[in-house]
Parts: C-alpha cells; structure tokens; sequence
C-alpha cells in the first residue's frame, strides 16, 4: 500500500531507481520529510506491435518533428488510443489505494495519471506531480478528448516539472491551460526527459512532501 504512485512512461527504471532518485529530490527540497513508500506503475510500451505507421506518421506530421522522442510518443499515443488505454487505466486504478496521497506521472506517465484523476469518481489524493508531460502539446490534448481548461479534482494540488529543453513538453508548460496548475522549470542536463534527473530536482520533492503532508 503506497502512500505515492509513479506512473512510468515507456523505457523509465522501476521502483527502486525511482526510490532513489526521489529521495534525492526530497533532500534537495530542503525540507524535512521523506517518503515512506512508493510504488511504480508502467504506462504500457511505446505503441502496439502492429502500430499503423501511417497513424504515427500523421502523429508526427502534426508533431512537427521527427526527433527519435517525438517518435517514440507518436507510437505510444497511437497504442494508447488503439487498444492500450483500458488496461493501463485499470492498472494504475488498481494501484490506488485509501492510503494513497501523491499521483507522480513522467513522460506519458503523466499523460496516463492525468488521464486517470479525470476519469475518476473520487480519490483520496492531494497531489498529482507531473514531469516532462506532453498535454503541452495540443495534438495530444486533442487525440485524447481533453478540453480545455484541464480540470483537475477538488484539493488535488498540481505541480508540472519541466526542462525547457525536453522536446516532449514542446518547452512549453501547462499553467496556462487550466487553474490551479504551477510550472516549475528545471534544467536536466543531458538527457532533458531523463525520469531520475527530474525525480531528484528538488521542485519534484517539494511538491510530493507538500502534498504528502497535507
């Protein structure tokens, strides 16, 4: 029983590598406090085995881009819209227990978490952390039906992470796109999208101990 869940997005370490680099994060904070459990999800692969490439290279048209991260989030949209969502979603759902406080989503991880909290009845959550997230970028709002403002649920705080130079944000954050939503911008290093280099920025810990301590 997790009091944070992180949902991975496709090639992310598991729970362990994730432990780690969080509790970087936290100390980095510089705030007291630490994470007592943690559990990691997987959004799924990068797209379905017989992924139309024709659908991913329409997805890439409207990406403007053909940068090998660009490609990678076509082909896991696409699986996602064609046949994966379900089961993800119930995935991370099932992960969801009373105790669980924190929802922590990288990459298309934080594509699935919002994805989730919005289908949602009701939750005991208070915060929703994402990383390098791609509802930045219109195309995906858009395959996925997500109007605008993103709504996110009553006392659920949102904190998005982002490098700049992360080609799956665009550079672009979410502030803009819905209430309630705070920007924090970081510089990764190389790799830009690199989930432990986001996880042990102390903007990440920050908003999970906020969270975590009501």
């Amino acid at each position: 029983m997790a009091a944070v869940v992180g949902v991975a997005g496709p090639g992310d370490p598991g729970t362990d590598e994730w432990s780690a680099a969080l509790a970087r994060g936290v100390a980095a904070a510089g705030t007291v406090g630490t994470v007592s459990s943690l559990q990691v999800v997987p959004a799924g692969d990068d797209g379905l085995p017989d992924a139309d490439d024709t659908a991913v290279r329409r997805l890439l048209d409207e990406f403007g881009g053909s940068d090998p991260l660009l490609v990678e989030l076509a082909r896991t949209l696409h699986g996602y819209l064609t046949g994966n969502a379900a089961a993800t979603i119930e995935r991370v759902t099932q992960a969801l227990v009373p105790e669980t406080t924190v929802l922590v989503g990288h990459g298309f991880g934080a594509v699935v978490a919002f994805d989730v909290l919005r289908r949602a009845r009701s939750t005991g959550l208070r915060g929703l952390v994402t990383l390098g997230c791609p509802l930045s970028l219109t195309v995906v709002r858009r395959a996925l039906n997500i109007p605008e403002p993103l709504a996110r649920p009553d006392g659920v705080r949102w904190v998005n992470v982002l490098d700049p130079d992360d080609v799956r944000t665009g550079g672009e954050g979410l502030a803009d796109l819905g209430p309630g939503i705070t920007d924090e911008y970081v510089d990764n290093g190389e790799p830009p999208h690199s989930v432990e280099a986001y996880l042990a920025q102390g903007s990440t810990g920050r908003g999970v101990l906020t969270a975590l301590t009501g």
